[in-house]
């Protein structure tokens, strides 16, 4: 990981290894806990907790799929407002 972790530091970026798990220990700790998170997810989905809710207990990591929908007119205001110099 890296040691100084300011964004747009100039110069070398030094990476620190952990050397207390090989890799394969890693992984099957994530995927463990993963598959417990999706777990606990979809009983809490059972219960009746709203979705919206329920996804806390998901990692940052999990992918997402979404639906959009709305006007052309819509998308390109939205498209003019993302596309200016000074948009966040």
């Amino acid at each position: 990981r890296p040691v100084n972790k300011k964004q747009g530091s100039d110069g070398e970026v030094t990476f620190l290894r952990y050397v207390g798990f090989k890799e394969e220990t890693i992984k099957e700790g994530q995927e463990r806990h993963i598959e417990y998170s999706l777990d606990l997810y979809k009983d809490m989905i059972e219960a009746g907790v709203a979705p919206e809710m329920a996804r806390m207990v998901l990692p940052q990591n999990m992918m997402t799929s979404f639906w959009w929908s709305g006007s052309l007119d819509a998308f390109a205001d939205m498209c003019k407002l993302r596309c200016k110099p000074d948009a966040q």
